[in-house]
């Protein structure tokens, strides 16, 4: 069995370092992207098995990311938004399987990607 494989998507350079970072530490396969067109085509070339997701970014922003997964032709994967978007909720997108505020405390983050990505890995076999 691989590692999964994490996709950071966050327009500040600091915070996607270190959520890349800290996902690498954690045994993660973590790739980054700077805005959501970006994070598409990352999509596009290797589906991940999640998604960090931040909300406000130039290009093209989480909420526009989730509305083409969400109306695209794209396999479900799950999504944790971690944002400073007091707004941001699980109802953004039946994908959204949790929402951090900025600053994100990284423990329970960790704990959520692994407890999410074990739920992915039971699911899928």
């Amino acid at each position: 069995m691989g590692t999964a494989d994490v996709l950071v998507v966050d327009d500040d350079d600091m915070i996607r370092t270190l959520l890349l970072d800290v996902m690498r530490d954690e045994g993660y396969t973590a790739r980054g992207a700077s805005n959501g067109r970006e994070a598409l085509e990352e999509c596009e070339r290797r589906l991940p098995e999640l998604l960090l997701l931040d909300l406000t970014m130039p290009v093209l922003d989480g909420y526009g990311v989730l509305r083409q997964l969400d109306q695209g032709n794209w396999p479900w994967f799950p999504v944790i938004v971690v944002s400073g978007n007091a707004e941001a909720s699980r109802s953004l997108s039946s994908r959204v399987t949790a929402v951090f505020r900025k600053p994100v405390d990284l423990d329970p983050l960790c704990r959520e990607v692994k407890s999410v990505l074990k739920l992915e890995d039971g699911a899928a076999g």
